[in-house]
């Protein structure tokens, strides 16, 4: 009999963790981060990029040469 338990996801966007088991295998699957436990601390990366003007484009062609 194949068992699914939900640790993550259920009712939220993002940070999905499911459990699967048959018999004596079990297997984790992590499909990333809960959106609403990082708005609790990692709100940074939520916030747009600063703009760079051309520094982004040399900086793209330099690394390209």
């Amino acid at each position: 009999m194949v068992k699914l338990t939900f640790y993550g996801g259920v009712s939220e966007i993002g940070g999905n963790k499911i459990l699967l088991e048959d018999k004596q295998t079990k297997i984790m699957f992590d499909f990333g981060q809960s959106f609403t436990f990082g708005a609790e601390y990692f709100t940074g990366w939520l916030a747009p990029r600063a703009i760079n003007g051309l520094g982004d484009y040399f900086a793209l062609v330099c690394f390209q040469e």
